[in-house]
């Protein structure tokens, strides 16, 4: 996610992910967060999500619009969450995959600073 510090993000909102550590062949997006996939075949996508202090967090990997897999994190009183998930799966050329908050913005309250808590992978 990168920019360091507490991200709210709104209800069915694309979760921001900014800064590319890596983007060899150019099939990821940094302005819409979008990874297109660039042929089609079998693709490996991964998410992780650290929650704020006290907050919620909870993140769907879309693919092609339709929710394949979620990572939640609920950072209970005094402490922080944090959550990952991972799906390989058959994705056609040109299919978008992204990680979309939660339907409710309670639950759209992410963490990260430089250490990169949270994440999103597509490979």
């Amino acid at each position: 996610m990168g920019g360091g510090g507490e991200r709210h993000v709104g209800a069915n909102s694309i979760v921001p992910f900014p800064v590319v550590l890596t983007n060899q062949g150019g099939s990821y997006n940094a302005s819409t967060s979008t990874y297109v996939c660039p042929v089609s075949g079998t693709y490996f996508f991964s998410v992780a999500i650290l929650s704020q202090h006290n907050r919620r967090a909870l993140c769907h990997l879309n693919v092609g619009g339709i929710k394949k897999a979620a990572a939640w994190s609920d950072g209970r009183p005094g402490s922080y969450g944090h959550s990952t998930n991972t799906i390989v799966i058959h994705c056609d050329a040109g299919q978008k995959v992204y990680c979309q908050n939660y339907l409710n913005a309670d639950y759209g309250h992410y963490l990260d600073h430089e250490f990169h808590y949270t994440t999103y992978t597509g490979y």
